[in-house]
C-alpha cells in the first residue's frame, strides 16, 4: 500500500514540476525548418567529410543579413541544418 501512495506523490509532484499548474502559461518554441540531405558520389555510395554550405536571402525589404550556414556529412553522407 505504501508504494502505491508513493508513487501516487511522486507523479503528482512531476505534474506540478512539468508547469501543468492551472493558470500558467507555458512559452512556445519559436518556429524553426529543417534542410537536410545525403552527398553521394557518381556509383551511389556515400561521402563522408564534405563541407555543405546554405546560403539564406533575406525577403525583399527585409532588413535580416544574408546567413551562411555550414554542415559537414556525417559517415553515412548526411547534414542537416536548423
Amino acid at each position: 500500500m505504501r508504494t502505491g501512495s508513493s508513487l501516487c506523490l511522486l507523479a503528482v509532484l512531476l505534474w506540478f514540476a512539468t508547469g501543468a499548474v492551472a493558470g500558467e502559461k507555458q512559452k512556445k518554441p519559436a518556429p524553426y525548418s529543417v534542410v537536410a540531405g545525403t552527398v553521394f558520389r557518381e556509383p551511389g555510395f556515400a561521402l563522408q567529410g564534405v563541407s555543405v554550405t546554405l546560403s539564406t536571402e533575406p525577403a525583399t525589404g527585409s532588413k535580416e543579413k544574408v546567413r551562411k550556414l555550414q554542415a559537414t556529412s556525417d559517415s553515412r553522407g548526411e547534414f542537416a541544418f536548423r
